[in-house]
């Protein structure tokens, strides 16, 4: 991977977790209003969204896993753990 790519990329994950964090603080924020007033179905929104939220995460997780190769192939990722 050149140098650019491997910025282009970064540059994207952090978008992607940026994204992923204004949708976080938005759900707090609403859990909180429909906790205060009970509202059930807003509670249902928020779960809803929830799963979108969780969906992203693990999107961001296994893009940053993978790397696409030239031919079209994808190839995991060794992990350091």
């Amino acid at each position: 991977m050149t140098r650019e790519a491997y910025h282009k990329a970064l540059n994207e994950l952090q978008d992607e977790v940026m994204k992923m964090s204004a949708m976080v603080g938005t759900a707090i924020k609403e859990s909180i209003e429909a906790l205060k007033s009970r509202d059930i179905e807003r509670s249902r929104r928020i779960v809803k969204n929830d799963m979108l939220i969780n969906r992203m995460r693990f999107d961001i997780f296994i893009s940053d896993l993978t790397q696409s190769l030239p031919d079209g192939q994808i190839r995991i990722k060794r992990l350091n753990i």
